[in-house]
């Protein structure tokens, strides 16, 4: 299976891609605005085939919707609906 973790960070985000316990490839690119950055993820992910995602990110997240509240670090990224968007347009859960 292959897999993406991602770290969303205040002013980077880093992905590595899987296949299985094989680490493939490691990426890193300034983290920008919600939809700057899903848009971003979903290409890369796309790109390579991801089956399955992981995500570390700052701020609290409403567990129950998967949105992120609120992030100091991240402008603009007040009640963003993360999990929707990246596994809608991924099609993970």
């Amino acid at each position: 299976m292959r897999t993406v973790g991602l770290d969303i960070g205040g002013t980077k985000t880093g992905f590595a891609l899987f296949q299985g316990d094989q680490l493939l490839e490691t990426h890193t690119e300034p983290t920008r605005s919600f939809d700057e950055t899903t848009g971003s993820i979903v290409a890369w992910c796309k790109a390579r085939g991801a089956e399955a995602l992981g995500i570390g990110c700052t701020g609290p997240l409403d567990e129950a919707l998967g949105w992120l509240k609120t992030a100091d670090t991240l402008t603009g990224w007040f009640d963003a609906p993360l999990r929707a968007r990246l596994s809608d347009a991924l099609d993970v859960s």
